[in-house]
C-alpha cells in the first residue's frame, strides 16, 4: 500500500525507542526489499503484512 507524501502530512508522527540489535534488522529487511524503503516506510510495510496476514487467519 503506497501512501502519498501529502496524506502521510496528515498522519499522526510518533517516536519510539529501538535497540541497536532491532535496528540492524530493520535495516536488514529494508536492503531485502527492491527499493530500500524508509526506516519509518519499512515498519508501514511490516504492520501492513502483519495486518494482511490477519485477515487471512480469520
Amino acid at each position: 500500500m503506497r501512501v502519498s507524501v501529502a496524506a502521510m502530512a496528515q498522519d499522526t508522527q510518533i517516536a519510539i525507542r529501538i535497540s541497536a540489535q532491532a535496528l540492524a534488522a530493520l535495516d536488514q529487511l529494508r536492503k531485502n526489499e527492491d527499493d530500500l524503503p524508509s526506516r519509518a516506510e519499512m515498519i508501514r510495510r511490516l504492520i501492513d503484512r502483519a495486518d494482511q496476514k490477519k485477515d487471512k487467519r480469520k
